[in-house]
């Protein structure tokens, strides 16, 4: 079935990943280039020089900001803080502010949102925003995993803007807050510009996961997390000593967007390999869309691991084929070696790549990313709920037993609960976009994990 589904979407997404490929090449996306250097404004003088501006858009206290602006400007009346427009799909405004005019031409500054509906970082969400609108990112600097600082250039009739910004994730939504100036007055107002963009802040933000996550655990032993935007497999555990599971994300009923795979390998059996095994894995993986793994792309580093976890290593790699219109297409193959006193943890990831299609890219790896940094033992000692979570384990694992038997073996309340689990499972795999498909040749289908 993963074969299946997964050259599906090498056809479904083969036209659209071929024109996001010359777009995400206008520049290096792992090599963003940092801020240029310009000396701010001393505090008193832009105490002296600016007013504070505060406000609660349409009362909604997330949206709550502080900003110290030049004096002399006024806010837009088509953007008022009555009418609150926020768009799912593209940034919406929330409010607008101008300077005086020069000659022809107004320095402004703006904020606005994008609602999200999947993790994913500032610095992923910012960089697809360059890329989806064509602009020329002069240099990025990363605050942290939900705020980055950038500018770049924007051209609108015929003027070019030198734009100075803030992106930040709170909770669901992404705040994009803006400061335009002529390119013709910026090396005098630019000091100007990055006093007013430092003093931007969220008075009020909100603080919540993007999507809800739930817990995948291996018995009562080990768990991760994940969202439920992605399905989880398991072929079911027969051996402590090695236990594996599987997230699936499909964007529709047919497309597969990206695959994990995670194994567990107990340390007390003897002659285990870890190389070998992970290198196992990554080909695994690769080799049910014909992929094999081709030339490292870097060493990841910026992970946090549980504090269990002894030593990790986290790496990306180019997906190679020796077919052509694979190859033009590209993927990524991403791998994390975790080790800890009982166990290996081993995750390998399948997704499109960053070049290719970047904000799927992106979603991917802040999966595989939470995914990694998750993974921990001795879920009791760590979790009130783990017990809870266990027993509804177990009732899960007898409950999908009954579905492997044949209806003649079952009594007839048995036989109802095969029915009703039956029907439960096609109403979650709706929901989460996954269709159950005849599985290709010498493959079986596994159940979904709820």
């Amino acid at each position: 079935m993963h074969k299946y589904l997964l050259k599906m979407s090498l056809l479904g997404l083969a036209l659209f990943l071929i024109q996001a490929s010359a777009q995400a090449q206008e520049f290096d996306v792992l090599k963003a280039r940092p801020m240029p250097q310009i000396s701010t404004i001393p505090p008193e003088s832009l105490a002296s020089q600016t007013d504070i501006h505060e406000a609660v858009p349409a009362g909604d206290l997330n949206l709550a900001y502080s900003v110290r602006l030049p004096k002399g400007w006024v806010m837009s009346k088509d953007a008022g803080l009555g009418e609150l427009r926020v768009s799912k799909v593209v940034l919406g405004e929330i409010v607008r502010y101008y300077s005086p005019p020069k000659l022809d031409k107004r320095s402004s500054f703006s904020i606005e949102a994008s609602q999200l509906n999947y993790e994913i970082s500032a610095k992923n969400w910012f960089t697809n925003f360059i890329l989806s609108n064509g602009y020329t990112l002069e240099g990025m600097d990363v605050i942290s995993d939900t705020k980055v600082e950038a500018i770049y250039v924007y051209i609108e009739k015929d003027i070019s803007y030198v734009v100075r910004t803030i992106a930040e994730v709170v909770g669901t939504r992404v705040i994009l807050a803006r400061y335009f100036v002529p390119y013709d007055f910026w090396t005098e107002e630019k000091a100007m510009q990055a006093g007013c963009i430092h003093s931007f802040t969220l008075t009020n933000p909100e603080r919540r996961p993007v999507e809800i996550l739930d817990h995948y655990v291996f018995l009562d032993l080990i768990e991760f997390e994940y969202p439920i935007s992605w399905a989880a497999r398991s072929p079911g555990v027969s051996s402590l000593e090695r236990m594996e599971a599987t997230l699936i994300s499909s964007s529709d009923m047919r497309i597969l967007t990206g695959q994990i795979d995670v194994q567990v390998i107990s340390r007390k059996q003897e002659g285990v390999s870890v190389k070998e095994e992970i290198a196992r894995l990554r080909n695994r993986i690769a080799s049910r869309s014909d992929f094999q793994t081709g030339e490292r792309i870097e060493l990841i580093t910026t992970f946090q691991f549980q504090p269990e976890i002894r030593a990790a290593t986290v790496e990306a790699y180019t997906g190679t084929s020796a077919d052509d219109f694979q190859r033009v297409i590209g993927y990524e193959i991403w791998s994390a070696v975790l080790v800890e006193d009982d166990y290996y943890y081993l995750v390998a990831m399948l997704t499109p790549a960053r070049t290719n299609d970047f904000l799927t890219w992106a979603r991917n790896a802040k999966t595989f990313e939470r995914v990694v940094e998750s993974i921990h033992s001795d879920v009791s000692d760590k979790d009130p709920g783990a017990a809870a979570r266990r027993e509804q384990e177990r009732q899960r694992r007898e409950a999908d037993a009954v579905l492997e038997r044949p209806e003649w073996e079952l009594t007839p309340e048995k036989q109802a609960l095969k029915h009703a689990r039956e029907k439960a499972r096609e109403r979650r795999n709706r929901r989460r976009g996954i269709v159950e498909e005849e599985t290709t040749e010498g493959e079986e289908s596994s159940p979904a994990q709820p």
